[in-house]
Order: structure tokens, then sequence, then C-alpha cells
């Protein structure tokens, strides 16, 4: 039992600390830093936004606001209009969701998608409408959601019950889902996921997932899986990274995390405003321990380097109370993570950044060369629009090409130019 609400949410931020420091560097007595949050001194913390009730989720729009749901039903949005690392601007957009766990918009577009107690509802245009429901829930249900690369929405649903006490057979529990955008052709992607929370694709196009480990038997840690079509991770009976036995049909999990800490949001770090160690990496937040012994485990956010090879499993702060979710800021790098036991949204920075190359300013294959290793999307206006290796459009925070940057960006690919916006 994880003992948090039965949610799972997607922030995003979208404004940088300041106009003088788009890496998200707060200036000296302009940001509000949090030092409550203990994390390497070379990286800081301040507090974004503050008095949410009980932030679920993030996501960012086309807008370059960051979408926040709260547990309670609504969806607001949030913007720093004065550039002083605050976002003092907050805007009601929806109301009335049944635990909203999971937010996404359609690629290209301001559809946002929610996914909610047993189910999915989309806002277009304003209006709310079912986009799939009955979804089983009980001790757990529906988490995240995700468009992918194919342009299907991705979900994450729990399990009904602990160890399958109950012996349900329910197809779409315990799994990662998949649907078309308008609510067709639902599929069960993947199966043995107890708690399946967060997910987020990574720009090669593979999905990854934080699995809560469950009560009985004892022991078992909670996950990082590699989600594939078809593969069977294990629940119940099979756990984390063990392969021995009956086990070894099973899909094992690419790293094991703490036991009873309940892990939850997570994102994939590929920007360049972090040391190179971070990228291509996953960072995780973890709600923190319900179970009587333990509960002090969690409250905290990991980073796992090389997830796809060694997976080591590294602390990266702490302080937190219930850290739910946790994004990437595309226009700044930095990271925002949500707690929804403060009400407070954070983002990280980290502090010593003048290394970086800088990829905002020349012509398009100026600032590609800026960026070893990686590409320019173009001047989406919001700080940059880098990506480590993909041409990324940072403003809509969706993929335009899977294309590396070659012969200097001279050729660039449809849909990315200095005029993606």
């Amino acid at each position: 039992m994880s003992g948090k609400p039965l949610l799972s949410v997607l922030l995003l931020v979208s404004a940088s600390c300041s106009t003088e420091t788009p890496s998200g560097v707060c200036d000296t007595g302009k940001c509000d830093q949090a030092g409550e949050i203990k994390l390497d001194a070379s990286f800081q913390a301040f507090r974004y936004a503050e008095r949410l009730d009980a932030p679920t989720a993030m996501a960012f729009g086309r807008d370059h606001r960051l979408y926040v749901a709260l547990q309670g039903g609504d969806i607001v949005s949030l913007g720093d209009l004065d550039g002083d690392g605050k976002a003092e601007d907050r805007r009601a957009v929806a109301s009335g969701f049944d635990t909203p766990s999971g937010l996404a918009f359609r690629p290209g577009t301001d559809d946002l998608y929610v996914g909610r107690k047993g189910g999915v509802d989309k806002i277009v245009g304003g209006a709310k409408s079912v986009v799939v429901d009955g979804f089983p829930n009980g001790e757990h249900s529906t988490d995240d959601v995700e468009f992918g690369p194919d342009g299907k929405l991705y979900i994450s649903n729990g399990s009904v019950d602990d160890h399958n006490e109950t012996n349900s057979n329910a197809m779409t529990q315990a799994a990662i889902l998949r649907v078309d955008a308008d609510g067709q052709n639902l599929m069960r992607f993947a199966s043995g996921t107890r708690n399946p929370y967060g997910l987020a694709f990574d720009s090669a196009g593979r999905l990854w997932a934080s699995d809560n480990g469950g009560d009985v038997p004892e022991g078992q840690p909670d996950e990082l899986n590699l989600i594939e079509e078809g593969k069977d991770y294990g629940w119940p009976g099979c756990f984390g990274t063990d392969t021995a036995g009956a086990c070894s049909t099973k899909t094992p999990a690419r790293a094991n995390l703490e036991v009873h800490s309940s892990q939850d949001g997570l994102t994939v770090y590929e920007h360049i405003a972090f040391p190179s160690h971070f990228r291509g990496g996953i960072f995780v937040v973890s709600w923190g321990g319900a179970v009587p012994g333990f509960e002090g485990a969690g409250h905290k956010l990991t980073f796992v380097a090389d997830p796809a090879g060694a997976a080591t499993v590294e602390p990266f702060a702490t302080g937190f109370e219930h850290p739910l979710d946790v994004k990437v800021d595309p226009a700044d790098g930095t990271l925002v993570v949500a707690d929804w036991g403060k009400g407070v949204i954070y983002k990280i920075a980290a502090k010593n950044t003048a290394a970086l190359p800088d990829a905002t300013v020349g012509t398009a294959s100026e600032r590609c060369a800026a960026v070893s290793g990686g590409v320019f999307c173009g001047d989406d206006g919001i700080g940059g629009g880098v990506s480590d290796g993909l041409y990324q459009c940072s403003a809509a925070h969706v993929l335009v090409a899977a294309t590396r940057c070659v012969a200097g960006c001279q050729t660039m690919p449809a849909g990315v130019s200095d005029a993606c916006k």
C-alpha cells in the first residue's frame, strides 16, 4: 500500500527565473531561495509557486505556461509575467475532475488530456469530454498519461489490490495501456506492473515507467522499468531485477528503487543546462513511505544515470514532504518538482552555467555548432530550444524530427527552422 492518494500527475513550468538568466540560475535577492531542499552545492532550489491545494501533475502548454492538476479536481495554469522567478499569475482552467492524476497535451495542439480515477478526459476549446472510461480501481487506479511519438496516448493503470489477493483478471489493471487520441482502439501495451505511476518518453522514443512495489511479501523494491510492447513485468510474484526461477520468463526492472518509498513522477533529462553526467538520465520523485516502520522512506528526488545501461541509482535532493511529480522546464533546463504535501512547486537549477555553450544567438548552424553533440530546433522564443541529439521544438515540447545534427545544421529537416515557435 503506497499511502498516497489515488492520483498521478504531470506538471509543467515554462518561465525562466529571470530574463537575464535563461538557464534558470537565480540572481541574488530575486528568486525565493528554498533552503529546506538539500542538494549538492553545485545546484540551487527555489520556490516557483506556493499555496497550491495538493498538486498532483504538471504539463507545459504551447503558451509557455505550466499547467497543474490539483487533487480536489481543479486544473490551473501558472505564469511568471514579471520574471522574478515566482508564478504570480494563476488562472483557472477547468474543474470537476475525479482525483486528476496525469496531464498531457496532444502534440501540436492545445488539447489537454487529464488522467483521473477510472479513465481519461480531455479539454478542447474549454469543453470537457470523456476519452476512455471504466478502468478498474481499488487500492490503485489510473495514474499518468503521456503521448508517444506514434501520436497515441499511453496510460498507466494500477492494480485493484496489493498482490492479486482478490484474483482480479481485468485486462486494464496493473498495466500500461495505449489508445488513440479519440479513445478508439484501446489495448494493453504491457502487463505485470503493480502500480505504474510516472510515464516518460526519451528522445529515442523509449517509454519509461516507475512502479510501486507491494506490501506482501515484504521487501519488494520499487522499480524503474523500460516499457516495451507485449512484455510482462512480473506482478504478482516477480519483483525488481530478479530473474531467478519462474521470473526468468518475465521482464526485469532496469533498476531497483527504495522499498516502500512510493516512486512516482519521473522525467528524462536531455537539456544542456545540467552537467553532461545528467543527460539521458532519469529523475524520479518518491512520495514517501506509509507502511509502519518505513515512514522515513522516500520523500526525495533520485537520479538514475545511464538507465538503459548500468542504471546507477544516485541520491539528488531531499527536504520534500510528499513530492509527486517532476518535469524539465524546456525553456531553461531547470527541474520542476511538485510537492503534494507542502503545496509548493520548486525549481532546481545548476549554479555554474558559465561554461555552457551559448545556443541562443547566431545563425541556425552557429547555434547548432554551439551544442556539443546536439542540435538546435530554432528560435522558439523561450530560451534556446536546445536538446541533446535531436531536433525538438521546446515551445510545444514536441519531438519534431529524430534527425541528428549533420554538417552543422546546414540542412534543416521539415518543420524545423528559425521560425520554430
